[in-house]
């Protein structure tokens, strides 16, 4: 009877341990999230995500754009045998990376890369297809991801002869009215051109006798002025004859002077 109580207890108490052990271990072993049948598994936490292709862009956040070419200017027309003057301003997109590199480009030559993405360059065409009425010079601006801009600007061919005669030319005293054998200060003024003329020479002339000449004479801008000094004035009626050659062509234009005893410029011709 002893043996059996004994016995009984033994197997009691070997119960019990074992149902401690495996509740132990269930307890030890880590919780699974729950996943809903047909949902995918969550990854880890911050873990950067993709949009699927074609997928919406959160509101608010810019799609980064490539380089933004603000401007890539030169002048409206040039004569073959001038240097010309290209311009730009490059700068990074929205949301884009920064420039890395710009370059212009004559159709699929290279014209100058590497280049700042702001700045000038001087361009001097050597040669252009016959018969070519403008010279086409295309910007490209790429940034360190790779996306390419490019902008494109024509810069029209212009004859010698047409350039000359688009000038604008005039001719001021100082002072407005003078007399015989006072000192003059003659201003030949030119303007209003849009494109660079450069080894020009000037002539001033009175009747028979020339006042004064300037060679080797460039315009770079809308305004130029070009002053000679006449101090042989002989106090009688006549004209002020203004000449400009340029490449080989002549063009004049002449002022009267006018009035007894002060005298005054009036033009005559264009």
């Amino acid at each position: 009877m002893r043996s059996l109580r004994r016995n009984t207890g033994i197997a009691t108490l070997s119960g019990f341990l074992i149902v401690f052990l495996a509740f132990a271990a269930f307890a030890a072993e880590p919780v699974k999230p729950v996943v809903p049948k047909g949902s995918p598994a969550a990854g880890p936490p911050f873990a950067p995500r993709v949009p699927a292709a074609g997928a919406p862009v959160a509101p608010g956040v810019p799609i980064p754009q490539g380089p933004r070419i603000v401007s890539f200017a030169g002048p409206d027309r040039f004569v073959p045998g001038e240097t010309f003057r290209l311009s730009w301003q490059v700068e990074p997109g929205v949301a884009g990376s920064p420039v890395s590199v710009v370059g212009i480009y004559q159709g699929d030559a290279v014209v100058s890369s590497p280049l700042p993405p702001t700045g000038t360059h001087e361009i001097r065409p050597v040669s252009y297809p016959v018969g070519a009425s403008s010279l086409g010079y295309t910007l490209k601006a790429r940034d360190a991801s790779g996306k390419v801009s490019s902008r494109i600007v024509n810069v029209g061919i212009l004859s010698a002869q047409h350039a000359l005669r688009q000038l604008e030319i005039g001719l001021q005293a100082d002072p407005r009215e003078f007399r015989a054998r006072m000192p003059i200060e003659l201003k030949v003024t030119m303007g209003s051109t849009h494109w660079p003329m450069s080894g020009m020479e000037i002539r001033v002339k009175h009747g028979e006798r020339t006042v004064g000449r300037l060679t080797g004479y460039a315009i770079r801008g809308p305004v130029n002025i070009a002053v000679l000094r006449d101090d042989g004035f002989p106090g009688t009626s006549g004209e002020y004859i203004v000449e400009i050659e340029y490449m080989r062509q002549v063009r004049e234009r002449r002022f009267a002077t006018y009035g007894v005893p002060y005298y005054s410029l009036i033009p005559t011709s264009r």
